[in-house]
């Protein structure tokens, strides 16, 4: 059982695809190191990401918790020196892409939060 697993009570396999993911695997390579077999893994690994709706925020401890709509749960933990950017019109976000801009979430066609973070991954 991974610490997230512990910690978050997810299921082994959600949290495997979490940690390689936060970690600067894509999508294909976190679900396969999930445990997902190399057929399926770009699908499960897209199905995980794509076309869902957050329901909630919360916070435990240092993670923030994004509960989405395909019964996952989005974990994302900024450590000391972490930030989530939000832009809410795109005329505001400079084209030219902050170094350090790890994560983006689109919501919606004028909104989008990012993840900011100056730590290699």
């Amino acid at each position: 059982m991974t610490p997230l697993s512990k910690e978050l009570l997810l299921p082994p396999r959600q949290a495997h695809f979490v940690e390689a993911y936060c970690m600067g695997q894509n999508a294909t390579k976190a679900a396969m190191a999930a445990g997902y077999s190399i057929k399926t893994a770009h699908v499960q690994g897209r199905r995980m990401l794509k076309n869902v709706k957050i329901l909630s925020i919360n916070r435990l401890a240092k993670y923030i918790l994004l509960n989405l709509n395909n019964s996952h749960t989005l974990i994302i933990h900024l450590g000391m020196s972490g930030r989530l950017k939000g832009y809410f019109n795109y005329i505001s976000y400079r084209k030219n892409n902050d170094l350090h801009d790890h994560v983006e979430l689109i919501l919606n066609k004028e909104a989008k939060i990012i993840l900011n973070d100056p730590r290699r991954f």
